[in-house]
């Protein structure tokens, strides 16, 4: 995770209590994301994932098609 100002978000953002959202990111991004991932590649296995990755740039690429330079923002789609 690119190092964010979490100070200017949460100031943006009007979050009460920022000291305690920090190290709940913190947590997640360093403890939990990391065990998540790892169920899921059990689960699904290298093959798994990769069936699910290109069939998700197969449907960005079809019409209407994004450009080569698009930025995709990604919103609380897990790790």
């Amino acid at each position: 995770m690119k190092r964010l100002d979490f100070n200017k978000l949460f100031e943006k953002l009007q979050v009460s209590d920022k000291e305690l959202l920090t190290k709940e990111i913190e947590h997640f991004t360093k403890e939990e994301a990391e065990r998540r991932d790892q169920i899921i590649i059990n689960y699904l296995e290298e093959s798994g994932i990769n069936r699910i990755v290109e069939k998700i740039i197969e449907l960005l690429l079809v019409p209407p098609k994004l450009p080569l330079n698009a930025k995709i923002l990604d919103l609380g789609a897990g790790t």
